[in-house]
């Protein structure tokens, strides 16, 4: 019994997940509308610009703030004792974005299925 989730050792994993992940497409998307293509339904210059993709990619925090994580991440994993809270915490920040791309994904199909959803234009 003690082996199940706590609601305090896994949710705190899923809401830095999800923090996590919201940074990663926002860093996605800038380095796609620096690119020139295009994100939604904004306009962007269809013009390649090598030296400021170059500059988004490396200048920008968010890899480097990921990488970090990772490398602490795969360190604690490795090294430190490896109590079942962390194994929570690590399952609910690595599943619950997974889940929630799920679930979201089965949404839109659903919805598209429907034509419910707006037409960008």
């Amino acid at each position: 019994m003690s082996d199940l989730p706590s609601i305090w050792t896994l949710m705190p994993g899923v809401l830095i997940g999800m923090l996590f992940l919201g940074r990663i497409a926002r860093w996605l998307q800038f380095v796609l509308s620096v690119m020139g293509k295009p994100t939604g339904s904004f306009d962007v210059n269809s013009t390649p610009r090598p030296w400021k993709t170059l500059a988004a990619v490396i200048l920008y925090p968010t890899p480097w703030i990921a990488l970090t994580l990772v490398m602490l991440a795969i360190q604690h994993i490795a090294v430190a004792p490896f109590t079942a809270e962390w194994r929570w915490f690590y399952i609910g920040f690595f599943g619950g974005p997974v889940i929630a791309y799920v679930w979201l994904y089965r949404k839109m199909r659903k919805l598209k299925g429907k034509k419910q959803l707006p037409q960008p234009g």
